[in-house]
């Protein structure tokens, strides 16, 4: 089966379903096409892992666009060759927005084609440009509906979002499902030891492991940490990740703040390789998340999955991940996060902790292996070609 991935190339929960096909090369041949913004920042090193992962990457695409038609159009003729060249079988989006569009060439395709949504993609930016009711956003309204339409099967990581999926539907009759990202457990679980931070070997410690972006809300977790306890600010390092990320501007305010807390210990790490995640959440006493939208964070599934407790900002997450296995605020007040780390700090009875611990780990076995959600996947995959 030859398969066409839309989708950023250097996207790392995109990779972890692409490559479980593309190394099973006596069965799969996979390509991939990005948008021309992705392809200018890729770097060697990400072309490398797509290369020694048998994934074929092809010249992007530019962004869909409604308004410069022609270019579009031509993108549309470039993506209709690409899949004569390669003989694919099967097309997969792999991000709703704007890339799902590119489902309204369906027809022109003539081809199966799979959309993923990935969570901010229709629970924030599809809902805020086609809830407005000028012209032009009912005329994207209506074709991001179409385009959905199209599909042969959309894919969601969180019951939340396939709900947003059904609803941009609006009626139209097609197959979804709930396929989370997940995490692969041994990869987690396996010996990470040597890629420990020397810093923190030994130390007590708070990871707030989403990288530096405004989606992710720092100023919120730094409002909490502020309002702390002295015992807590005394006795745990506040560990951040992505101090020399791309996000400059939002990274120099960050670091000031920082610098302006004086009675707190921060680490600021830079961009860390998945063995050093995977030993911070194995260590850390605590991990902190509050992103302003989300969908089913890979991050604190990493952090369940080896016991280590999690904190979440007031979001709709699903309840059957994340119910009763992690510990949630229920508003956006810094004053309540703080409130809430230094409880299980400093005062949850050590049998409660477990329990949570134990669940957690439990229900990540059970619902977030991503082995087992490729799978479904693949069946997926499978079935849309047997019709």
């Amino acid at each position: 089966m030859n398969i066409l991935f839309i989708n950023d190339p250097a996207c790392v929960h995109g990779f972890k379903w692409i490559s479980y096909f593309s190394n099973q090369t006596d069965k799969y041949k996979c390509f991939i096409i990005g948008q021309n913004h992705q392809d200018k920042k890729l770097d060697e090193q990400v072309k490398k892992k797509l290369q020694d992962n048998h994934i074929v990457y092809l010249p992007p695409v530019f962004e869909f666009s409604v308004t410069r038609t022609w270019r579009t159009l031509k993108d549309f003729q470039y993506i209709k060759r690409v899949i004569e060249q390669n003989n694919i079988d099967l097309v997969h989006i792999m991000y709703a927005e704007p890339s799902a569009m590119w489902g309204l060439g369906k027809d022109y395709f003539k081809k199966p084609m799979v959309l993923t949504t990935r969570g901010t993609d229709v629970l924030v930016t599809i809902p805020s440009i086609t809830q407005k009711k000028h012209p032009f956003n009912r005329l994207l309204k209506s074709l991001f509906s179409r385009a959905f339409g199209n599909m042969d099967f959309i894919t969601s990581t969180s019951t939340r979002q396939e709900q947003a999926v059904k609803d941009i539907l609006s009626g139209a009759k097609v197959s979804t499902g709930v396929f989370r990202t997940g995490i692969y457990l041994e990869k987690v679980r396996a010996d990470t030891s040597q890629h420990m931070v020397d810093e923190l070997k030994g130390q007590p410690y708070i990871f707030f492991p989403r990288y530096m972006n405004t989606l992710y809300n720092h100023d919120f977790s730094l409002d909490a940490i502020q309002l702390l306890p002295a015992s807590v600010k005394e006795k745990y390092k506040m560990v951040f990740i992505d101090g020399n990320g791309r996000a400059v501007g939002y990274i120099q305010g960050i670091r000031e703040r920082m610098v302006a807390i004086k009675d707190v210990q921060f680490v600021f790490l830079d961009e860390l390789q998945q063995p050093t995640l995977f030993e911070l959440y194995k260590h850390a006493s605590l991990v902190v998340m509050n992103p302003l939208s989300d969908g089913s964070p890979v991050s604190a599934l990493e952090a369940m999955s080896v016991e280590t407790p999690v904190v979440l900002g007031p979001l709709a997450y699903d309840k059957d991940l994340f119910e009763g296995t992690t510990f949630q605020i229920s508003n956006w007040d810094a004053k309540e996060m703080a409130l809430l780390i230094t409880d299980i700090l400093e005062n949850k009875p050590t049998e409660v902790l477990q329990a949570f611990k134990t669940l957690a780990k439990k229900t990540v076995e059970e619902k977030a292996d991503t082995l087992k959600e490729i799978k479904k996947l693949e069946n997926v995959y499978h079935n849309i070609l047997k019709r």
